[in-house]
């Protein structure tokens, strides 16, 4: 208990070992948040491929139609950098 009764917390605050921990616990908790949110994000994408592949069962699909409708749509990435340049140009004709 003495040393419990000894502990300044205001010392603490100023010093090296405050800030030390401080940027252990921010660095551990944004981790945590990134990969809780891509699990998250992997779950629902596959929740959704059920949702789809399910409906195709229920529409009268047989298993080579829906493997080629799921394999054939482009994957989609997670970050903005990986999706590739911008096209200089609309080929749709539509102004941005």
């Amino acid at each position: 208990m003495d040393l419990l009764a000894s502990f300044d917390v205001q010392s603490f605050l100023q010093s090296d070992e405050c800030v030390v921990m401080t940027v252990f616990f921010t660095a551990g908790f944004v981790a945590t948040v990134a990969i809780l949110t891509t699990q998250w994000r992997r779950v629902r994408v596959a929740e959704t491929e059920g949702a789809i592949k399910m409906r195709m069962i229920e529409k009268g699909y047989n298993a080579d139609e829906i493997e080629r409708v799921v394999t054939s749509r482009p994957a989609q990435p997670f970050l903005r950098h990986q999706r590739g340049p911008r096209p200089t140009h609309d080929p749709a004709g539509y102004a941005s």
